[in-house]
C-alpha cells in the first residue's frame, strides 16, 4: 500500500519598502509561498 503524505511548506519573505511618498513611513510587505511536497511512503 503507497501512502501519499503532503509536505507544506510556508516561506515569508519580508520586504521593507521605504516610501518617500507617504510621509517617510515604512511598510512591511510580506510575501507568503506555500510548497506542497508530496511523501510516498511504502507500507
Amino acid at each position: 500500500m503507497i501512502k501519499i503524505i503532503t509536505v507544506k511548506e510556508t516561506m515569508i519573505e519580508t520586504e521593507v519598502t521605504y516610501m518617500l511618498a507617504y510621509g517617510g513611513k515604512f511598510f512591511l510587505i510580506e510575501h507568503v509561498k506555500v510548497i506542497e511536497t508530496p511523501v510516498y511512503e511504502y507500507t
